[in-house]
């Protein structure tokens, strides 16, 4: 090796030693990652070296060397070590760096999944773009400019229809709990924040109205309840009023029979004061008859009191049971028309707009002993050896 190439090895030794760290983010070596090792004044130590499936490199006069799980400063700190300590050099200068990176792994919603080379700052962006880009596999056929219209507008209708059916469930769960205001407001997908607080206006009306009107039964049962109390309360003071005046008639007969048998009163009288007596008899017994029926009118306000809150809770459950099955299928129906759409390349955003499907991507990443999972965005950097899983998810909530 001439003197130049010695001192440009040098350099490019020093300028790796700095800038790796910054450039690789530290990232340690794993299995399938290649090595090139490079020990100045010492050629025969030089060599590209693969890290095997147990994480080791071959080396000559060193034999087997475990450095998968460390950072490149760290392996050739330990290959200084070993060449010091086996007495091949005295002084080592080495340069450890990366020749080749373990591939990045692209599956799913992509035109070609498979392994793709690896550099640094690459992002899932780039790695879609050279997979291919986005693609649904199951439904590559180009469908026509007249079937896009008609699947938008069903996907318009439909998303209207789910944003007013999430409202009445929001009502009626509302009304259900007692309260007075509509607290949840639809989680709608191609609906405009507009349209939805309209839709809210509307069940939020009816709420009110509903409420008015089981206030305004509420409160004509209850001045019921009270009329039959004071009616009860008049019949009671009646009845006693009767009673006693039937017991002083009582005493009166007793000394009217007295003054009869003496000769003092003619008997006529004494027989109408009985007539009398039987008479006030009888007004008592419909009193009591008048009462009862007031009691009875009572119970049965009270009962169509109760029964009108039960009866009015039951229906509000079955409209409730009932609007929970239509949500269900209205969303079924959003799925299948929004996978459609992804089908012709676009996607209905919440301020119904078209736009291009954002794909989810998961994470794998990390050695078999230490794996990982996670969802990342599509600017995100990559390591060595990741696995990205794309898809283009046709849930409404996607």
């Amino acid at each position: 090796m001439t003197p130049l190439a010695k001192m440009t090895l040098r350099l490019v030794a020093v300028l790796m030693a700095v800038a790796w760290p910054l450039f690789a983010g530290a990232a340690p070596v794993e299995r399938g990652d290649v090595l090139r090792i490079e020990v100045t004044d010492a050629e025969d130590f030089s060599r590209e070296a693969n890290v095997d499936l147990d994480g080791r490199i071959m080396m000559p006069g060193l034999g087997s060397l475990q450095v998968a799980g460390k950072e490149v400063d760290a392996i050739r700190a330990q290959i200084e070590t070993a060449l010091v300590e086996r007495d091949l050099l005295k002084a080592p200068k080495v340069l450890v760096e990366i020749a080749a990176y373990r591939p990045v792994y692209v599956g799913g919603a992509v035109a070609q999944p498979g392994a793709i080379a690896f550099v640094p700052g690459l992002t899932p962006r780039q790695a879609i773009i050279s997979a291919g880009g986005l693609s649904l596999k199951a439904e590559e056929r180009a469908a026509a400019p007249e079937d896009i219209v008609q699947v938008i507008a069903r996907s318009r209708a439909t998303a209207y229809h789910l944003a007013q059916v999430e409202a009445r469930v929001a009502r009626l769960e509302t009304e259900l709990s007692g309260d007075e205001t509509i607290e949840t407001a639809p989680a709608a997908t191609g609906v405009s924040e507009a349209t939805v607080a309209t839709i809210l206006e509307t069940e939020g009306a009816i709420l009110r109205e509903r409420l008015g009107r089981d206030d305004a039964v509420s409160g004509h049962l209850s001045a019921v309840l009270d009329l039959l109390d004071l009616e009860l309360d008049i019949l009671e003071q009646q009845a006693d009023l009767q009673q006693s005046e039937a017991q002083n008639q009582s005493e009166e007969i007793d000394n009217a029979r007295t003054l009869v048998e003496r000769g003092l009163m003619p008997r006529p009288r004494l027989q109408e004061m009985l007539r009398e007596s039987s008479q006030l008899n009888r007004d008592l017994l419909e009193n009591r008859a008048f009462a009862a029926r007031a009691r009875q009118a009572k119970e049965t306000a009270r009962y169509e009191i109760e029964d009108t809150k039960t009866r009015t809770r039951i229906d509000l459950r079955e409209e409730l049971l009932e609007a929970r099955r239509a949500k269900v299928e209205l969303e079924a129906s959003m799925q299948g028309l929004r996978a459609q759409m992804l089908n012709t390349g676009l996607a209905l955003t919440e301020d119904t707009r078209l736009a291009p499907p954002e794909p989810r991507i998961t994470l794998h990443r990390g050695a078999a002993e230490r794996t990982g999972t996670t969802e990342l965005v599509m600017d995100a950097p990559l390591q060595p050896g990741d696995v990205l899983e794309v898809v283009l998810d046709t849930d409404l909530r996607g």
